[in-house]
C-alpha cells in the first residue's frame, strides 16, 4: 500500500513539475515574446561593443568577436539602443507592452543571460536617451553610442510571428483532432444512456449502426478477402476524421 502512494505522489510530482515548465507552443508558451522586443535583442546583439573580444586582427571585418553577457549588461550604448528599439518599435507594429513586462524581458534578455543583471533597467535606459538617435549600423560596425534600429529587425520580427502563427495553428488543430477523435465516441455511448437520448438512438441505429454503407457486407467479409465493410455510422466517423486533416 505505501509503494502505491508512494508512486502516486511520484507521478503527481511529475505531473506538476511538467506543466510548469512546458507549454504548448503557440498557445501558452512561446520563448520568444514579446516578439518586437527580442527581434530588437536580436538585431543588436550580433554587432561589436567596446568591451567585445575580438580574436584575430580587429581591423577585419570577418575575425571572429564574442561579447559576453556581462559585456552586454554594462555596456551604456549597447543597453540605450536596446531601450530605444523596444521603446519606438513596439509602438510601431501595434505590440502594445506595459512597463512591468518590458521591464521582465529585460532582466532576462538584455545582457543575454538571465543570471546577469543589467546595470540600468528600462525606465533607466531609456532616461539616458536624451534625443533621437541618428547613427545606422550597416552589415558591420560597433555600437559606441545609441543607435537607430538596425534594418534587418523587420526580418526577424516576421520570422517570430510567422512561426508562432504556425505553431498556433498546429496544436490548435491538433487539440481538436484529438478532443474530437478521442471525446466523440465517448460521448455519444454516455449520451445513449440518459432517459432522453436512448430513444432517439433506438430510432437512430436501424440508419446508422446496423445497416452496411455497401450493401451487406458489413455481416459478411467483401470479396478478395477485404475484410467487413463498415456501417454508416462508422463511415460517417471515418469521414468526419478524414475531413478534419484534410
Amino acid at each position: 500500500m505505501e509503494s502505491r502512494s508512494l508512486v502516486f505522489l511520484v507521478f503527481l510530482t511529475l505531473g506538476r513539475v511538467c506543466s510548469a515548465s512546458i507549454g504548448l507552443t503557440g498557445i501558452d508558451s512561446f520563448e520568444n515574446k514579446p516578439f518586437c522586443a527580442t527581434a530588437c535583442y536580436g538585431s543588436l546583439s550580433s554587432y561589436r561593443l567596446d568591451c567585445s573580444e575580438v580574436h584575430g586582427d580587429p581591423d577585419d571585418h570577418h575575425a571572429h568577436v564574442m561579447t559576453s553577457p556581462e559585456c552586454r549588461a554594462d555596456n551604456a550604448p549597447f543597453l540605450t539602443s536596446l531601450a530605444w528599439c523596444i521603446h519606438s518599435k513596439c509602438e510601431e507594429v501595434g505590440e502594445h507592452l506595459s512597463t512591468s513586462e518590458i521591464e521582465e524581458f529585460w532582466e532576462r534578455t538584455a545582457g543575454g543571460d538571465s543570471a546577469v543583471q543589467p546595470r540600468w533597467s528600462y525606465r533607466q535606459a531609456l532616461a539616458n536617451i536624451f534625443e533621437a538617435p541618428v547613427m545606422e549600423l550597416g552589415h558591420d560596425g560597433t555600437i559606441s553610442e545609441t543607435v537607430k534600429t538596425p534594418f534587418f529587425w523587420n526580418v526577424l520580427y516576421g520570422t517570430y510571428t510567422t512561426l508562432y502563427q504556425e505553431g498556433w495553428n498546429m496544436n490548435v488543430f491538433g487539440l481538436i483532432i484529438l478532443n474530437v477523435g478521442l471525446g466523440l465516441p465517448v460521448v455519444l455511448t454516455w449520451l445513449g444512456y440518459l432517459p432522453l437520448f436512448d430513444r432517439v438512438f433506438e430510432r437512430l441505429r436501424p440508419y446508422i449502426v446496423y445497416p452496411s454503407l455497401v450493401g451487406t457486407y458489413h455481416v459478411r467479409p467483401l470479396p478478395f478477402f477485404l475484410g467487413n465493410a463498415p456501417t454508416v455510422g462508422q463511415a460517417l466517423y471515418v469521414g468526419l476524421m478524414v475531413a478534419l486533416n484534410v
